[in-house]
């Protein structure tokens, strides 16, 4: 049965430190923030079996600064995570869910280049499992359930997922 021992939250904002009990804030523009991070954790023996990047809320628009911030936040973002959780030399599988926003009537092009980077690392280690999910809806319940069903479906494979009112295509 999946569950979660511990529970990290790491939110983009200055440098690596901890500012609560479980609480962590990064610069997500910073690859070595990334390596800090899981390598405090490793030292601490609390490094995460699940890691859920939800950062991205927003649709696509035609604007040049809003693009560039949803490209930190999605795939520039993974990016570094995703080096850095190779480069620390992980031991046990590591399941990254990448959280955005769109639907089959509305593809969000700043997201979906998320699953062909997947598809590549997984290659490259297989102990790094990831999913893309795409949710209609972006509230906290509905997120919470998509996680627990892909945690509960285990590693299937499948690379790009879509949730919409709770039903999974």
């Amino acid at each position: 049965e999946a569950g979660m021992d511990d529970v990290f939250t790491v939110v983009p904002n200055g440098q690596v430190k901890k500012i609560g009990e479980e609480v962590y804030e990064i610069n997500i523009a910073r690859y070595s923030d990334y390596v800090k991070l899981f390598k405090t954790l490793q030292e601490q023996d609390r490094f995460p079996r699940y890691i859920v990047h939800n950062l991205c809320y927003d649709l696509f628009i035609e604007d040049e600064k809003t693009l560039s911030l949803q490209l930190e936040r999605g795939i520039y973002s993974l990016f570094h995570c995703a080096k850095a959780l190779t480069a620390g030399k992980i031991k046990k599988p590591v399941d990254l869910f990448f959280i955005f926003p769109g639907s089959v009537d509305d593809p969000q092009p700043q997201y979906q280049a998320a699953a062909g980077f997947f598809k590549t690392l997984a290659k490259e280690n297989p102990k790094l499992r990831f999913k893309a999910l795409m949710c209609k809806n972006l509230s906290t319940p509905s997120i919470a359930r998509s996680i627990e069903q892909e945690m509960i479906a285990g590693n299937t494979g499948e690379i790009k997922i879509m949730y919409a009112d709770n039903d999974r295509y």
